[in-house]
């Protein structure tokens, strides 16, 4: 599970949009995207990013010097694939350290997603109490689901297809197979949501990622 995604801005700028603010963020900039929290990100016509999805129970494992080094050791991979600057590191792990902080002060605790979601994965499964009451109309789910989550149940179903398409391209799965196995008709489907919503194609991201083993 993973507790928060940081980017590193290596160019370009990024305007990240989030439900109760706007954001602007130039190169050498770090941020975090929060689990759950809806967010649009704009871009310039050319930017670089850097993506860390970083994973709760490996912080909570780790004590703070050996995450330290653990990250080091990972900045050190990353450059050596030219997917990360030496001038960026320094800024990439105090964020790292603030997540770190951050985590150790609330004692760890799992983030639950809102509630409308921990029931519409329910009712997506077929698992419906016979006690529960559904909503009254389709407006009002939507409308609920939306002051609930910041998006629309259409928006979160896709967002939920690229984000475990980019999981399996991540893992090695091919551009089809990871289209398919998302839920999305076709690779061609799969291009024009992973385009509009991450900014690159499946084929881009496939060949910009891979995973840090702890």
């Amino acid at each position: 599970m993973f507790q928060s995604i940081q980017l590193v801005v290596r160019s370009g700028i990024v305007r990240l949009i989030r439900r109760d603010s706007t954001n602007i963020y130039p190169a050498g900039s770090v941020y975090i995207v929060a689990p759950h929290e809806a967010h649009s990100p704009q871009y310039t016509d050319r930017f670089d990013i850097v993506s860390l999805c970083i994973n709760k129970n490996h912080f909570s494992e780790m004590r703070r010097s050996c995450l330290a080094s653990s990250c080091l050791k990972h900045a050190r991979l990353l450059m050596e694939r030219q997917l990360l600057h030496a001038q960026d590191v320094p800024e990439m792990l105090a964020a790292i350290d603030t997540i770190y902080e951050t985590t150790a002060a609330m004692g760890n605790p799992d983030i639950a997603p809102p509630k409308i979601l921990q029931e519409w994965d329910r009712w997506s499964a077929g698992h419906i109490p016979a006690e529960m009451d559904l909503p009254l109309s389709r407006f009002h789910f939507i409308h609920k689901f939306k002051k609930e989550t910041g998006l629309t149940p259409h928006q979160y179903i896709a967002q939920s297809r690229i984000r475990k398409a980019k999981k399996l391209l991540t893992s090695g799965s091919s551009i089809a197979d990871a289209a398919v196995a998302a839920g999305f008709c076709d690779q061609s489907h799969l291009t024009r949501w992973f385009n509009r919503s991450i900014g690159v194609t499946p084929h881009a991201y496939r060949q910009s990622c891979f995973m840090l083993d702890s």
